[in-house]
Order: C-alpha cells, then structure tokens, then sequence
C-alpha cells in the first residue's frame, strides 16, 4: 500500500523542472526531429509528474472517498500511459541522435513499440482485473503487472545501451556523456521507485536528468540562414559527419549556380537576393522529403534518404527548372548551374570530398545545366588524390624546385631565375604545377608547399652554386592564399637567417588576381615583407583587368608581362601595337620588365629594341633542376663573352 508521504514535493519539484524543460525546447525551435521528440519527452515527463503530484494532494483535498478514490484512479491511469512511452521515447531519441531515423523499417518499429502496446493493453482492462494497480480509501495498491512496466522499461534501456555503443562515434562524445548520464539517472531513480515504492522520487531525477538532454539542443537560429530559411553550412556538415560515421548509405544532390559572385557584381546584391530566396523556397517545396541547406554564394544541397527511385524524378525536376530562367520584377536570370549528385560512401567517403564539390571545376564548361554523377565525378576524386599525395609529398620532402633562365638584355648574360616548383608523387607520378597548386590552395596546404620551395631556395642559394653561374637573385613566386598567412614574413625571416640568405637574393612574386584581392592581411602581410627588404614584382600582367592604379599602390620592382601578350602580337599588328604600348607606359613609370614566353631570336630582337631589359623563356631554357641550370647558365653566358 501507497499513501501520502512527507516526499510528495518531489512529485511539484517535477512538475516545475519539466516544465521549464517544456519552454526551453519550443523556445529553441522544433525544425530538427530529434527537438520534436525531445519535446514528447519532456512533456511525456510533465504530464506523468503532474498526474503523480495531483494524485499526491487530493487526500487532502475536500471531497468524499468515491469521489476522491476515482479522482486518484484517473491520475493514475493517465500517470502509468504516459509513464509508459517514456523509455521508448528516449530509445526513439537516440535512434534520431545517431542518424539511424532513416534506417528504421516498420518490422523494427513494431518490434520497439510492442511491449509498450501490451502493457497499455494490460491497463485498459485493468479496471476489470486490478492486476496492474487498484485504489481503496485513497490508498495505492501495486499489483503484479507493474513488475511487467519495468521490465519492459528495462528491455528499452538495454536497447539504449547498444544503441549508444553501437553508434557511440555517430552520436558524439559531448551527446553520448549527456544521454549516459540521463540513462544512468532515470536507471537510478526507476530502482529506487521499485524497491522502496513510498519514495516519490522517480520523476523528480528523471526530469532533473532531462535538463541536461535539453541543453544538446541546437539553437533554431544557430543551425538556419537567416536568409534563406534553409538549413546552414555548419548544419550540412555535422549532418554528413554523423551520416559516414554510421556507415549507411544515403546521397547528397548539390546545386551550384556558376559565376554567382559575377552576377552579383555585375547586377547589383539586391535583384540577385531576391532570386536566390526564390530558388531557395523553391528547393524547399520540392524537396519536402529530405533536408534543404544553403551552403552560401549560390551553393545548395539537399540530403536524400528516401528511395533512389525517387531521386531519379527529383533530379529530372531539378534539371528542368534550372533550365529556366529566374525572375525579379523585369529581370530575368537564367543561371549555368552544376546538379551534382553523390552517392555516399560509393561516389565519396569523407566530408572533405563531399565538401571539395563546391569547388569542384568540371573539364567541361559549355555552361547550360549539367548533371554531374558517377564516372563524370572522377575529377573530384582526382583532387582528393592528387591532396593525399601532397600530404605524403610535404612529410616525404617529395617537392622539388626547378629553374628557369631570365635573360638581361643590356648586359647579355643570364642574370636570374624563376624558381618553379615540381612535384613528382610515387603514386601518382608527376603532377601539372597548375594543378597541385589549385588543389594546395583549396586544400590549405599553400603555406606548407610555398613555405618549403622558399626553404629549398634559400638552401639553393646558401650552397654558392648559383652565385658562380652570374645569378644575382631568384624570383619565388606568392601564392595569394598564402599571403593571407599574417605571421609569413616572421617564417621567412627565420629561413633566411638559418641559411645565411638576405632579401638582395631573393625577389618576390605576386600575380595580378591577388593584387585584385580586397584583402586587409593580404596587404599587411606584403607591407611586413617589404619592411624586411624584399622587392615584388607583379607576374602575369595583361591577364587579369590590368587595374593600373596598383602599379603606383604596390611599388613594384618589376613587371612581368604575360606570354600570352607575346604571342599575341606575332598573330596581329593590333595586338603587337597594345605590346607596345604596355611596353612604353610601364617604361615610362621607371619599373623594369620581364616578357616571359620568348621562344624565337625574332622575339628576341624585337622585345630588345622595344627597351625590354629581361626576356624570360624557352629560347633560353625549359625550368630544369639546380645543377643542370648552373651548367646551361654557365655556358650560355661563356659564349655570349666569347662572342662579345
């Protein structure tokens, strides 16, 4: 028998703490499932505490003993069903927290709910048999089939148990301490509640343990844009992360609208704004089965668990309205778009590969709308491969330094050099320059790779072979992300100074993009090198927009036009006028040039007479290893004197 005890302020101290539980879960919003659940939990806990404390208080109440009896009984029932569903709530909860939601199929699902079912069965006819409780003069009686409640509690939590074992990466170490220490609470409080039944204090610890539960709660606002209303970046990649930690297959559908950024320059941000809130709503109705994220700068993505028959006709649907234009007001925007679609783990099996999509740049750019899948995503899986093998190059000190010639037309010897980095893998072979260096700017190992050319340099020019072949100084080439890096002057104080190189050998290069960039450490970071004593000199001009006003900005030492200028100008007399004109405006700033791409003696001739002072190119040398490059340099030079 169970009656009234000096305890029952447990049963109002439940109420109150899995209310503010109730608050603090709507509060944060109910977009995710795991929120959803998470809130029958703790109203689950609510309502099961506020039956038990009514219970508790209507002894004292002022009513008559049938009355009173059959107020208790109906508490009860209501306490005992929804005391029930609690266990197998929080097995629900952890299902959803280690992404296996998806995976459930109805034979399981009625397999987890069955003992509850049976026991609500046992309750509904208990009013006939009492064999799982009765009330007479305002006492509660157990009866046997109480003893079922529990063990089917306990069958749940045991379930818990491998779930959160099983699962235990998918879940997260900060998730899965939180829900071991609510099981072991709520395991804590059942036992307690069985063995010494006139202690009320099972639902007391139970909705002090959810506390810490509803604190894993992710913020609305923390996982939405604000903009768009669709699910973020950080969203989509925790998303990923516990989808290849639990190893199930699912696929991913990323919708990328090529030259956004140019389209909001060229247009204007606001048109270009209202569009992609249009194209978002409209992801968002069309794909009302799956998760939407707004991955930022036109970039979208779409998580697909569903059945891949249905993928089929939501990628048909994608392509054909992408095919279209979209509007605002009078303007109409007809967007090249990439509809990447990823089967996970087959097509990748990281979240850095499924990340590298974003960037990703097809072979194929006739513009239109594109599916891109299977063997067509081979490119990706080239990026991947080509950053693992600079990762073993960069530990395996793979990365090689080659140079090339620069010609001084005054003097009319060798002067300098290019120092140009080469990378052979001893899986893959040798890799384009272009291509590992694209793939180490993505990738953030830039500053590794430019780090460790500028340190093969240094220990080049410290050897004195360079010095003996006539060279006065080397070019190094500055990778734009690299000079992002704030403290990369101090790196390469400290490389010089442990080869004994000052900032007379060596002449930095920086090509026109980067001076493009709007970049504050950009720009600190090249005041700092200069303050050290290095010269630039601005690679690749005639490329980019030529933005004239930062040959007086930067103070370059020299320019560097590009070979596709050069050999221009031997196809047309108008592109040989505006070689000539870059010629003489850069002259007339009193900055020294460099044409690179001389081939032939005519180019030769001619750059020499337009007052070119350094000619750079294959008439001279292919970039060739150190020793080699001393050898040419040496020879050339000798018959140049010889012939005076």
């Amino acid at each position: 028998m169970i009656g009234m005890t000096e305890l029952s302020d447990f049963c109002m101290a439940a109420v109150i703490v899995s209310l503010l539980s109730v608050g603090i879960v709507v509060n944060k919003g109910l977009a995710r499932r795991k929120n959803k659940i998470l809130l029958f939990l703790v109203l689950d806990c609510f309502v099961a505490a506020a039956m038990t404390a009514i219970g508790q208080y209507i002894p004292s109440m002022d009513l008559d003993p049938i009355s009173a009896d059959l107020a208790i009984k109906i508490c009860l029932y209501i306490y005992h069903a929804f005391h029930s569903i609690f266990a197998i709530l929080f097995v629900m909860y952890v299902i959803e927290a280690a992404g296996q939601w998806h995976e459930m199929t109805w034979t399981w699902l009625i397999l987890l709910i069955l003992p509850t079912i049976i026991f609500l069965i046992a309750l509904a006819f208990n009013p006939e048999t009492n064999w799982v409780f009765t009330v007479y003069d305002m006492a509660y009686y157990r009866g046997e089939g109480i003893y079922m409640e529990y063990a089917f509690a306990m069958i749940d939590f045991l379930i818990v148990i491998a779930l959160m074992l099983v699962f235990r990466n998918a879940i997260g170490r900060v998730k899965l301490f939180r829900m071991a220490g609510f099981f072991f609470l709520s395991m804590i409080g059942v036992v307690v509640q069985m063995l010494i039944p006139e202690y009320n204090v099972e639902m007391f610890i139970e909705s002090v343990s959810l506390i810490g539960l509803v604190a894993l709660i992710e913020n609305l606002d923390e996982l939405i844009n604000p903009t768009t209303n669709l699910y973020n970046k950080e969203t989509f990649l925790l998303d990923n992360k516990q989808f290849i930690a639990t190893r199930i297959e699912y696929a991913v559908l990323v919708i990328r609208l090529n030259k956004y950024e140019h389209m909001v320059t060229a247009l204007g941000a606001a048109p270009i704004l209202e569009i992609t809130k249009d194209i978002a709503a409209w992801i968002h109705e069309n794909a009302t089965t799956t998760d939407c994220y707004d991955l930022e700068n036109g970039v979208f993505a779409v998580i697909l668990r569903n059945k891949k028959t249905d993928h089929e006709s939501l990628i048909q649907k994608f392509f054909e309205r992408f095919s279209e234009s979209w509007t605002c007001n009078d303007l109409a925007i007809q967007f090249n778009t990439d509809l990447f679609y990823l089967n996970i783990p087959q097509d990748m099996n990281s979240i850095n590969e499924i990340m590298s999509v974003l960037g990703a740049q097809p072979d194929d750019n006739s513009g239109g709308v594109r599916v891109l899948r299977g063997e067509k995503l081979s490119f990706i899986k080239r990026e991947s491969m080509v950053e693992a093998a600079l990762r073993r190059g960069l530990k395996e000190d793979a990365l090689k330094v080659f140079y090339q010639p620069i010609f001084d037309t005054k003097q009319g010897v060798i002067h300098s050099a290019e120092a140009l980095a080469r990378f052979e893998d001893s899986e893959l072979g040798y890799i384009n320059p272009e291509e590992f260096i694209h793939v180490a700017e993505k990738s953030a190992l830039i500053p590794d790779v430019g780090e460790r050319v500028f340190e093969i340099v240094c220990r080049d020019i410290s050897s004195g072979k360079l010095a003996d072949a006539g060279i006065d100084f080397v070019e190094v080439n500055l990778s734009p992300v690299q000079c992002m890096k704030e403290d990369l002057d101090k790196d390469f104080q400290k490389i010089m100074q442990r080869y004994g190189v000052t900032t007379d050998d060596i002449n930095l290069e920086v090509t026109e993009s980067a001076v493009e960039m709007d970049s504050r450490v950009f720009f600190e970071t090249i005041d700092k090198l200069k303050k050290l004593g290095f010269h630039f000199s601005l690679d690749d001009y005639g490329t980019g927009i030529s933005n004239i006003s930062s040959l007086f900005n930067m103070k370059f030492h020299i320019i560097k036009i590009d070979k596709s200028i050069l050999w221009n100008a031997d196809k047309s007399d108008s592109a040989r006028m505006i070689l000539d004109s870059i010629i003489r405006m850069i002259l007339s700033l009193n900055i020294k040039i460099v044409t690179e791409g001389v081939e032939t003696e005519f180019h030769k001739d001619m750059l020499t007479s337009a007052g070119v002072e350094y000619l750079q190119g294959y008439l001279f040398s292919a970039p060739v290893e150190l020793d080699k490059f001393v050898r040419i340099t040496k020879e050339y030079n000798r018959l140049n004197s010889e012939n005076g």
